[in-house]
């Protein structure tokens, strides 16, 4: 029986929270055996997810005001070819091209909220007047949900009027076979978290 395949949209492979999410994402769906194709620009991360299995397509999502429907082609042709049963989309550039691709090859996708503040809606529907019915029919249409914390939930559920049962809490996570450095630590006196300071960071620090 052949394993189901999920692809994943995010920007850019390199450094970062989203980025480092998926990753760590990646390695458990293979891990559980599933077919992992990501799809973004090439970054860091590239390389590493190569050599677990992971099946990486350089692409590139724009920013702008109207449906790609150049790169949209793209997508429900990746779609086909890989035949992707699930796709999870991480980042609002991703919707112009990747959500149409959904909606039209009928292929279930995961919406993935990073933010908690609503600062971040209004910014991308106030700079790109598509994104006031995008981002509704976005959350609208997703098979799930899925945030960080309980406080998204409240925020993207108020702003866009959805159902709360729909979502997920996933809070990001380490795949620790990944980093496991194999030294014995029998004590830790000081340790060092590097992170944007960020009021939403509280709590998981």
């Amino acid at each position: 029986m052949k394993n189901k395949t999920i692809l994943i949209c995010l920007e850019k492979f390199g450094v970062g929270g989203v980025e480092t999410s998926v990753f760590n994402q990646s390695l458990a769906f293979k891990e559980k055996g599933y077919d992992v194709v990501i799809l973004a620009e090439e970054g860091i991360y590239t390389n590493k997810v190569k050599e677990k299995g992971v099946t990486f397509i350089n692409f590139e999502f724009n920013l702008g005001n109207e449906i790609d429907k150049e790169k949209t082609a793209k997508i429900i042709d990746i779609i086909k070819e890989y035949n992707i049963e699930q796709v999870h989309i991480h980042q609002f550039p991703c919707l112009l091209s990747a959500l149409p691709a959904c909606l039209i090859t009928k292929t279930p996708y995961v919406a993935f909220v990073h933010c908690r503040l609503a600062d971040v809606y209004d910014w991308f529907i106030n700079t790109f007047s598509i994104y006031k019915r995008l981002m509704k029919l976005f959350f609208d249409k997703a098979y799930k949900i899925v945030t960080l914390n309980h406080g998204s939930i409240e925020v993207n559920s108020n702003y866009f009027d959805i159902n709360k049962e729909k979502y997920r809490v996933l809070k990001n996570s380490i795949y620790l076979n990944e980093y496991n450095s194999n030294i014995e630590i029998t004590e830790i006196n000081n340790f060092m978290i590097i992170s944007r300071i960020a009021e939403e960071k509280i709590v998981p620090i």
